[in-house]
């Protein structure tokens, strides 16, 4: 199976996107500091674990809210938090497929 365009992590109903064309080296140096894993590593093995999934949360988060630290996010998420990791539909459009877009 070919690595997914697009993650999505829901969180306590909370749906976060990383698309993965968007992240830069940048992202994936930062994702490495904070979390102690690559990038490539959290995507590829499908880790559950809460820290990987809160810095996939910030990789999204931090595109829309600049300076937001890995530990801001990774403080809001708990063993008792609901937590989905998954990709979005093929079949359907997201508003990322929007051809509109540039």
């Amino acid at each position: 199976m070919s690595q997914p365009a697009t993650l999505v992590i829901t969180v306590d109903g909370k749906e976060y996107k990383v698309k993965l064309s968007q992240l830069t080296a940048i992202d994936a140096k930062d994702f490495r500091a904070s979390v102690g894993v690559s990038l490539a590593q959290a995507i590829a093995g499908g880790s559950g674990d809460l820290d990987v999934i809160a810095g996939l949360v910030w990789l999204a988060r931090r595109k829309i809210e600049r300076g937001l630290p890995y530990a801001k996010v990774a403080a809001s998420l708990t063993y008792e938090s609901d937590i989905d990791l998954s990709e979005p539909d093929a079949t359907e459009p997201t508003a990322e497929d929007d051809p509109g877009e540039a």
